[in-house]
This record gives C-alpha cells, sequence and structure tokens, in this order.
C-alpha cells in the first residue's frame, strides 16, 4: 500500500487504513484490526533500516495468527542493487517469498558518465513524487525521516498531533 493513499484516501475509510502506515511508528493497536490485516497483500518499507523491516513484520503477522509467507513485502528507500539482494537474502533466510522492490533513486540513476569515458557513475537524481490533494483535500506524507515529511505544514502538524505521532 502506498503511503500516500493512506493518508490521502485512507483516512477517510478509518483508522485500521492509517495503522497500516502508523507501523512506521508504533503507534497503532494492530490486534483491533486483523480481519483487515488478512486482507493486506502486503506492506510497504519507505523508511528507516530495511534490515529490521522484515522481522518486524514476520514477527507482527505471526502475532496476529497471519502467515507471513502469503504477505508481500515491497522495499523502496534509496535502493540499489546490492542492498536489493541483501535484502532479499535475508528475506529467504526468514522464509519470507514474497518480496518486491520499488524502482527509485538509484534504480533510475544506475549509469556510468559520458564525461568520464563511462568511468564514473552518475550522480543520483533523487526525485521524488507525493500526492498533494485528493478529492479536494489535502493530503501529507509522513515519515521518521523529517525530510521526507510533505505537505501543507499546517495539515502535517494537525495529522502529528491527532495521532500524537513523535517524528525526529
Amino acid at each position: 500500500m502506498a503511503g500516500r493513499w493512506i493518508l490521502g484516501g485512507g483516512l477517510s475509510r478509518g483508522r485500521a487504513a492509517y495503522c497500516a502506515h502508523g507501523y512506521v511508528y508504533d503507534r497503532c493497536d494492530f490486534a483491533q484490526s486483523t480481519p483487515r490485516v488478512r486482507r493486506w497483500t502486503g506492506l510497504r518499507q519507505d523508511s528507516g533500516d530495511p534490515k529490521l523491516f522484515a522481522p518486524r513484520v514476520k514477527e507482527f503477522y505471526e502475532a496476529l495468527g497471519v502467515d507471513p509467507k502469503e504477505k508481500l513485502l515491497v522495499y523502496s528507500d534509496a535502493l540499489n542493487v546490492e542492498k536489493a539482494v541483501g535484502l532479499w537474502d535475508q528475506c529467504r533466510g526468514l522464509g519470507l517469498e514474497k518480496v518486491s522492490f520499488g524502482i527509485g533513486t538509484h534504480f533510475t540513476n544506475d549509469f556510468k558518465t559520458k564525461s568520464s569515458g563511462g568511468k564514473a557513475k552518475s550522480k543520483a537524481l533523487n526525485i521524488v513524487i507525493k500526492l498533494g490533494v485528493l478529492g479536494g483535500k489535502p493530503c501529507v506524507k509522513l515519515s521518521d525521516d523529517l525530510n521526507k515529511t510533505t505537505g501543507d505544514k499546517a495539515v502535517v502538524n494537525h495529522v502529528v498531533e491527532l495521532y500524537d505521532l513523535q517524528t525526529k
């Protein structure tokens, strides 16, 4: 699930949708959402330490009696080939089979510069596209990395206060 949908249209659908995103913040009582969790396709890691994500997600699903092998894990934060291979290996070691990787900064800029004669890697372009408005309502994207938080400052502050979030 994309974080942009969660905090955009998701809040209109209730706290359980918010909790899917809120997992990053350790703020939701997922036991209250077990029926919805069973319907989720999976979870997306967007920031924080990606090596902690799979073990936490596996533990989370198992605690709810949900088979983690049936759920998709999607990694999408500052990936490169080496990092993706390492995360793939970690997930396989945990018995998690449905793993995917988002195309991002380093995958879309994985080439050598012409000016170096094809020897030096290009500098990655850090381009991010976020949902700004959905159904006429402003959207925010929250992250444990404040540099990734987007949206109208007043709306961001409202959501942070509403859910008692602590951002770094």
